[in-house]
């Protein structure tokens, strides 16, 4: 009798403490990181939008000389790899993924303004269609235009992004 009541408990006790982690699973506020050659910034997401299997993230950066923004494009809805390659025997880019990445500074007129991506890759980790959120990863060589010598390689993540 007294074994069958302590393996009662045990299973109580083991079921509170398992629902209550459970519950107390807080959910991360959305975040999207940038970290444009090595140097490291939180962005605030504008706008996620996954729509007929594109699915669009854009960010932007306000600081006090220079307004930035990244607008990722991604053909697929779902978990996964989705890889940009740029042919340079066609000069054709192959894109499942795309980045640009705009600058507005007030402090330098001789920089690059526009980057866009050639090659690169996004991984959605976790994207969940009934809280309408996106998580992932992002990684992509980016090119000046007009001036494509100067490159810049831009990485982050984004979680829990709420889209439409």
């Amino acid at each position: 009798m007294k074994s069958t009541i302590k393996i009662i408990l045990l299973l109580l006790i083991t079921a509170s403490f398992t629902i209550s982690c459970q519950k107390s699973g807080a959910e991360l506020a959305p975040v999207f990181s940038a970290k444009l050659n090595g140097t490291e910034r939180l962005m605030k997401s504008k706008k996620a939008v996954v729509n007929k299997g594109i699915t669009i993230i854009a960010a932007s950066e306000v600081t006090k000389n220079q307004h930035s923004m990244i607008i990722i494009t991604i053909r697929g809805a779902e978990k996964g790899e989705f890889k940009q390659e740029y042919d340079y025997v066609t000069g054709v880019s192959v894109a499942k993924a795309s980045c640009t990445y705009k600058i507005i500074s007030r402090k330098s007129t001789k920089e690059p303004q526009f980057y866009i991506s050639y090659e690169g890759i996004v991984e959605i980790s976790d994207i969940d269609f009934s809280k309408k959120q996106i998580s992932g990863s992002y990684k992509f060589d980016l090119k000046a235009i007009p001036n494509s010598k100067k490159q810049q390689v831009l990485k982050g993540d984004f979680v829990n992004l709420p889209f439409k």
